[in-house]
């Protein structure tokens, strides 16, 4: 089944370990906030797949930026963001695809 709502991702960040990270990715989906932050791990069986995850308005991305001491981004850099969201699109795998990668392995 194709993902009708995409999610793009923006950065990967490295966790404490090699088998976790953090995902911040875009999406333009009806009725969910635009940006999601995404806490997966790394498993043989599956590959990486979600722990936790919290959506956030980009008015909260801002807020959350500038209590981490960040400038909020020009009308510049948010186009650049939005434009580089668009060249990476995340794929979902399901546990049944994950489970005849592993048995066909």
């Amino acid at each position: 089944m194709q993902n009708q709502h995409p999610e793009y991702v923006l950065a990967t960040i490295p966790g404490d370990s090699p088998r976790s990270r953090i995902v911040f990715a875009s999406r333009s989906q009806p009725g969910k906030k635009p940006i999601l932050l995404k806490q997966e791990s790394y498993s043989d069986a599956v590959g990486w797949f979600v722990q936790n995850s919290i959506e956030l308005t980009r008015e909260e991305m801002v807020a959350l930026r500038s209590a981490m001491g960040g400038q909020a981004p020009s009308a510049c850099q948010r186009t650049q963001l939005r434009t580089a969201a668009n060249l990476e699109p995340s794929r979902i795998l399901s546990f049944e695809q994950a489970a005849k990668r592993t048995a066909s392995a």
